[in-house]
């Protein structure tokens, strides 16, 4: 399975969240202690995929949290690069401002074996 994506961050342009993070890599990848944490690594998979999900605002979000029960998040996001956007409608409906640590889990996504591990964090902002 692909390793949690690494380094989950956030932006925002005032209205809308970005979500950055950085993949990760299951074959053929070696790690820098000395570069800075954002190099790039060897896709090593068909495409490049990944969902990311915007979660619940809750105490308990992140332990709650299951990508096959959509009760437990807002929305989620398939992407082909590393990073993914919710509106301020999607945040609203979440009952999120900027303001707010807002709860997510990022997950890269293999043709051969599916779903990888999932970093689920709350990023403060």
């Amino acid at each position: 399975k692909p390793y949690a994506p690494s380094y989950v961050r956030r932006t925002d342009n005032a209205t809308d969240l970005t979500v950055l993070w950085n993949r990760r890599t299951r074959v053929g990848g070696q790690w820098n202690m000395g570069g800075d944490g954002i190099e790039p690594v060897p896709l090593n998979e068909d495409t490049e995929q990944y969902t990311c999900y915007l979660l619940l605002n809750s105490p308990t979000a992140l332990e709650d949290f299951n990508p096959t029960d959509p009760a437990t998040y807002v929305v989620s996001r398939q992407v082909t690069s590393e990073q993914a956007v919710f509106t301020a409608a999607e945040l609203t409906t979440g009952t999120y401002t900027l303001a707010d640590t807002i709860n997510v889990a990022v997950y890269q996504i293999s043709a051969q074996v599916g779903r990888g591990f999932g970093r689920i964090v709350g990023l403060a902002p």
